[in-house]
């Protein structure tokens, strides 16, 4: 099951610690680091498995990892994870990397206990579910084909046909290098984490949920694209403070105080 939206809570002061961490699992489960922001030696050709994550700076005595961990890979930490699929929403957490459902206990605010959250977790939850949600494009793509009446799943094989042809092509011409690219192209396109919808029945199902835990101010923002969109363009200032930012850029930074302080870690294999 993927994922639309997913952290981890860790109880500590240190950033630095979680990264360790997670850097530590994931190279012993076999991916190398790369870092494709400015100043990075860009994403490497090949790989077949993404990790992507920020580690955020530490608020209410709790560091938030923004992204998630593949399936077959666990953090030997004491965390909390919070969660949005397609269909559905959790909270579990983890004792030394292994699920522990009455260490939720850990995490309860004043007042709360597990059958409270029990209750929360089967009662219903209605919303307005996003026709967009069922595809890979990009939300502005995806809005944009929506107010043009265009299906945008329709949309969304259009591009994967387009991508495909204009790769085959272009694979024959460069003896194969640019069909090495075509999934990074693919993903670019339609963005490896769409937007979770707040509105829809999962969403406001964890949003209940969330009421009877301790997590911190920051606990479900900046969402992934938007973080990483804005540390796109701090690390390109890091670089040169001087550069000239087109309008989108510096909303897009705008939009994340602080993006820098951020740690990213993009892993693949």
């Amino acid at each position: 099951m993927t994922a639309q939206w997913d952290s981890l809570y860790v109880r500590t002061d240190s950033t630095t610690a979680v990264a360790e961490a997670l850097i530590a699992t994931l190279t012993s489960a076999g991916y190398q680091r790369f870092d494709p922001f400015p100043g990075g030696a860009g994403t490497p050709i090949g790989i077949k498995e993404t990790v992507k994550l920020f580690v955020a700076p530490p608020v209410d005595g709790i560091v938030r990892v923004i992204g998630g961990l593949p399936e077959n890979v666990t953090l030997p930490l004491n965390f909390l994870r919070a969660w949005i699929s397609d269909d559905n929403c959790g909270v579990m957490a983890y004792r030394d990397g292994v699920a522990d459902a009455s260490a939720i206990a850990d995490y309860l605010t004043v007042g709360k206990s597990l059958d409270d959250l029990a209750k929360a977790e089967q009662r219903p939850a209605l919303g307005v579910v996003n026709k967009s949600a069922s595809t890979n494009l990009a939300p502005e793509l995806a809005q944009f084909a929506e107010a043009r009446g265009v299906n945008p799943q329709q949309a969304d094989k259009l591009i994967n046909r387009l991508t495909g042809q204009l790769f085959g092509k272009m694979d024959r011409q460069s003896s194969g290098e640019a069909g090495a690219l075509k999934d990074q192209a693919k993903a670019l396109l339609s963005q490896a984490q769409a937007d979770v919808d707040w509105g829809s029945p999962q969403a406001r199902k964890l949003l209940t949920l969330v009421e009877s835990l301790v997590l911190p101010s920051n606990w479900r923002d900046p969402d992934f694209n938007s973080l990483r969109e804005a540390y796109q363009v701090a690390r390109r200032l890091a670089r040169n403070p001087k550069a000239l930012l087109l309008p989108d850029e510096k909303q897009a930074l705008n939009k994340v105080a602080g993006a820098i302080d951020y740690q990213a870690i993009y892993m693949g294999k």
